[in-house]
């Protein structure tokens, strides 16, 4: 039976940790982080400054912040997804040249 308890996965069959992803996440640059700070202590000041805040409110609140984090995220990530121009990129991998047999 496939995935039963003796059976091994791909992962754990080439020794690999199969709980372990080969992705790193993505670091957040002082500025992003700078602005999702601005935007959740904006949000508190609304929040805190709202005489009486009624559900509606603090569920409008909730949205505003989530939108205003998605939008940083978004804009994060293609400003690190586009390299700029004079920068260098990733380190490319060697491609073997052929060499002609000797006569």
């Amino acid at each position: 039976m496939p995935g039963g308890p003796g059976e091994r996965n791909g992962a754990e069959a080439a020794g690999k940790d199969a709980t372990a992803t080969d992705a790193t996440p993505r670091a957040g640059t002082q500025a992003e982080a700078g602005a999702a700070t601005t935007a959740v202590a904006l949000v508190a000041l609304i929040f805190a400054f709202w005489g009486q805040p009624s559900l509606a409110v603090v569920i409008w609140l909730v949205v505003l912040l989530l939108v205003l984090l998605g939008v940083i995220e978004l804009v994060g990530g293609r400003a690190q997804a586009a390299p700029q121009a004079g920068l260098p990129g990733p380190p490319r991998p060697a491609v073997p040249t052929q060499t002609a047999p000797p006569h």
